[in-house]
């Protein structure tokens, strides 16, 4: 099989149970805390699982897990696992499996062409399950910031795309105008994981800078509050007409 997926294998540095998490500290548990209230349980697949700790997550609490990703050596999330890149056709590789929810945390943002990962994902959705998807915000103060400082957002930048693989940029809007265009609807959309001002800017000085510049983005921007400090958005989706 060609991989046209390059694989990263830089993480935050937090684990579970000894499993690297390629997300932002505290994502993998306010994804979890929002999708077992909704989804308590069921047969999940996990696209783009990287190591395996929210796979390995998922499994503990009584999910049956289906992991999935283009690197097989990493993998230590225990649950079945099979090997795709996402920027392929990969539905088919799942056609005859049936599953309760389909799952991809902070993967999009990788992939070169979301769109055509939203076709694919659709086509393993029926009138009863829903896809789970998040990236990370781009409304997030620091994005701001960082975007007037530099011309480029924290989470996409010169760095992160060679460093991370991000290579595509999404806002709300036009994530819920790529899931129309491909049959697709937005059933629930949550702001998750808020920053910490005293991690992002230890200084008293630099914290009330950070509390001035989301005031003034708050005021002066249809933008929700909560959105400026959130690190990611969520997002259940499922079929159109469903």
């Amino acid at each position: 099989m060609k991989n046209t997926q390059i694989h990263y294998t830089e993480t935050s540095g937090a684990l579970y149970k000894g499993i690297p998490i390629y997300t932002e500290p505290g994502t993998h548990e306010a994804v979890f805390e929002i999708f077992s209230a909704i989804i308590p349980c069921g047969r999940v697949l996990e696209l783009g699982c990287g190591a395996g700790a929210f796979s390995r997550r998922l499994a503990d609490q009584g999910y049956d897990v289906l992991s999935s990703d283009i690197n097989v050596e990493n993998y230590r999330g225990g649950a079945d696992f099979k090997q795709v890149d996402l920027n392929t056709k990969f539905s088919e590789a799942f056609a005859s499996d049936k599953f309760a929810s389909i799952l991809a945390i902070e993967v999009l943002e990788h992939l070169e062409n979301p769109l055509h990962f939203l076709r694919e994902s659709a086509r393993l959705l029926d009138q009863k399950n829903s896809l789970w998807v998040s990236f990370p915000n781009i409304y997030i103060f620091s994005a701001i910031q960082h975007f007037v400082r530099k011309g480029e957002f924290a989470h996409w930048s010169q760095q992160q795309y060679w460093g991370t693989g991000h290579q595509t940029i999404l806002t709300d809007w036009l994530f819920r105008a790529h899931c129309e265009k491909c049959g697709l609807t937005v059933k629930r959309q949550f702001y998750i994981n808020p920053v910490s001002l005293s991690r992002a800017y230890p200084g008293l000085v630099k914290r009330l800078f950070g509390w001035s510049l989301i005031t003034v983005l708050s005021a002066f921007s249809s933008i929700p509050a909560e959105a400026r400090r959130a690190e990611s958005v969520l997002f259940e989706i499922g079929l159109k007409n469903a």
